[in-house]
């Protein structure tokens, strides 16, 4: 049975003096979005702080796509510190990881909050933001809990005996 759906408009006239609570509603009151960029060789770390809704995504664009812009090969978003967001967040990352791949970069997320986790599956988007290799986590951030890397930066990487081995003969009457 669907629930009902309650307003969070005052009511008024008649409504207002049955009502339960009469008590005004509290502003909702928004946290004021940041973004932090740190150029990282040939990639930009990108830390976002506060809500991504309508109005800060509007103002936060033009410092992404920059950041974008200047980057080699694409930037990398920590938005473990974003406290709330919605269609417009994921829109406007759905917007850069688009102009990434047309200019032969990426966007990846390498760290979340609940808020952004939440949208993500909802909208089944986290694969698309998911780093190619594994990650150098930019100055000052700490890596996330997870396996070590199976190679360690500047190793070079030796084929095993089972990778240059001849495969084996095909049973009889195979072709």
């Amino acid at each position: 049975m669907p629930e009902p759906a309650y307003s969070e408009q005052p009511l008024g006239g008649e409504a207002a003096e049955h009502a339960w609570d009469t008590h005004p509603l509290l502003p909702r009151l928004q946290l004021p979005a940041t973004v932090d960029t740190v150029p990282d060789g040939h990639r930009v770390t990108v830390i976002v702080r506060g809500e991504l809704d309508l109005d800060t995504c509007q103002q936060l664009r033009p410092d992404l796509l920059r950041a974008l812009s200047r980057s080699a090969q694409g930037i990398d978003l920590h938005l473990r510190e974003v406290a709330f967001c919605d269609c417009s967040g994921t829109n406007l990352m759905l917007e850069l990881r688009r102009l990434a791949l047309r200019q032969g970069k990426s966007v990846t997320v390498l760290s979340s909050s609940p808020a952004v986790d939440r949208v993500f599956a909802l909208t089944a988007i986290r694969d698309l933001f998911e780093p190619s290799e594994p990650p150098d986590h930019g100055p000052g951030i700490p890596p996330q809990p997870g396996p070590a890397p199976a190679v360690q930066p500047g190793a070079v990487p030796q084929p095993s005996p089972a990778t240059t081995a001849t495969p084996p003969a095909p049973p009889p009457g195979v072709t």
